[in-house]
């Protein structure tokens, strides 16, 4: 994964290089060494740990809400009790991560 000039994120999935623009991504979820990136097209999957996607994103709108969930700010929808919605996703916030997530909510 690295990030251009452009902005966008580079994952590199079964030999192919997919550019994605970090706001089309919805979020990304750690699979042991691989994480699943979700965005507008669908879902990619790459062999990267989530600390290392973490450091293209952050600063992009992004927001570590679990240990195995980063989510892009502008796509949450709703919050309720310990689960965030990114439409119809439903996403564990982490007891660690919760207090961040309520203060954005409450901006």
């Amino acid at each position: 994964i690295r990030s251009s000039v452009d902005e966008y994120v580079v994952f590199k999935v079964d030999g192919e290089l997919i550019r994605v623009h970090p706001m089309e991504i919805h979020y990304v979820r750690a699979m042991g060494n691989y994480v699943k990136c979700y965005y507008e097209k669908g879902c990619l999957l790459t062999q990267i740990p989530l600390k290392d996607v973490e450091k293209k994103l952050m600063g992009k709108r992004f927001l570590r809400v679990h240990k195995s969930f980063l989510v892009n700010k502008d796509k949450m929808t709703r919050l309720a009790g310990n689960t965030l919605f990114i439409h119809d996703d439903e996403i564990p916030i982490g007891e660690s991560f919760k207090k961040e997530v309520i203060k954005y909510f409450s901006l």
